[in-house]
């Protein structure tokens, strides 16, 4: 019995490896397809809840591109990197203007106010830094299970093309 031989036999076998071989052609729309749909989940939960909004400039500035399997999501304000990030204690000075100021509502209980309602900070300050707030990780956070389903679902249409072209 030590040289019994069982075989089994696969039917269209040659289906189903020309599929695997076909696969990336296969899965590769389906997952740009995805991947393009990411976008709508990003634009739920890019938000109030997610990102800073004093003027809602940085909401409004994010912008989606695409490219070959992959996608970007990113803010275009030009300040988006200092909040995400934080600053150190720095300097400011006067560039275009005479003082530092801004509209007293702003800076309220600042002991020097100018008569047009401008607090006066005078020709340089040593700014504290600021804490950084990273609104991009609770984006991603809060969109996560939306794009696990999304992708969950494109691995099932690329595993259903697959049998059928076995078949």
């Amino acid at each position: 019995m030590a040289n019994t031989e069982f075989t089994v036999k696969i039917p269209n076998i040659e289906k189903l490896t020309q599929a695997f071989r076909d696969s990336p052609k296969i899965a590769e729309p389906i997952l740009q397809k995805a991947i393009v749909a990411t976008q709508f989940i990003f634009a739920k939960h890019t938000d109030d809840s997610t990102v800073p909004h004093r003027s809602y400039n940085l909401i409004h500035s994010f912008k989606f591109s695409e490219e070959k399997l992959k996608a970007i999501w990113s803010p275009t304000a030009s300040y988006a990197k200092y909040v995400e990030f934080g600053t150190k204690p720095h300097l400011i000075e006067v560039v275009n203007k005479r003082v530092l100021a801004t509209p007293a509502k702003n800076a309220p209980g600042w002991p020097i106010v100018s008569k047009s309602g401008y607090a006066i900070f005078g020709t340089k300050v040593h700014h504290p830094g600021t804490k950084a707030n990273p609104f991009m990780e609770r984006i991603m956070k809060a969109s996560q299970p939306d794009i696990n389903e999304l992708f969950k679902s494109a691995l099932q249409s690329i595993t259903k093309q697959i049998a059928e072209q076995s078949k």
